[in-house]
């Protein structure tokens, strides 16, 4: 199944963001409990280093989560039921072309055989026009 590369990055940075999303939320627990004990006053100098600190670790991270993220739609896609629905998916785009190529030429022959039938009412009509005009005056 081809995927457009403008779409990859943003579908990548999903996939891996909520694969660490849920690694993170098992952690939390644990977490909560460690930082409990490390409370202390911030000043501002300590919470403009954090903040830099901060900044430095989102911009590796959202590096980290493309690669995450890639890594894990890799693993999907080699995965034998994406194979499957991606050879299903193959298959129904195939019937629908075809089906959509049958329905396209009886579509085609339908409207030559009605300009024919037309054609040959248009005639057969002149033709009786002609015949019942002939008899009037031979009649009349």
């Amino acid at each position: 199944m081809p995927v457009i590369p403008s779409i990859r990055r943003p579908l990548y940075l999903a996939a891996g963001t909520t694969d660490l999303i849920v690694e993170k939320l098992r952690e939390l627990p644990s977490e909560y409990h460690r930082l409990q004990g490390q409370v202390t006053r911030l000043d501002a100098s300590t919470l403009r280093l954090a903040v830099e600190d901060y900044s430095t670790k989102a911009f590796e991270a959202y590096g980290d989560l493309l690669s995450r993220g890639e890594k894990l739609v890799g693993s999907i896609r080699r995965q034998k039921a994406s194979q499957v629905l991606d050879d299903e998916l193959s298959f129904t785009e195939w019937r629908a072309k075809s089906t959509a190529t049958t329905a396209r030429k009886a579509a085609g022959q339908t409207r030559t055989r009605a300009k024919a039938t037309a054609s040959s009412a248009r005639k057969t009509a002149t033709a009786a026009s002609k015949a019942t005009r002939d008899a009037a005056s031979k009649v009349g």
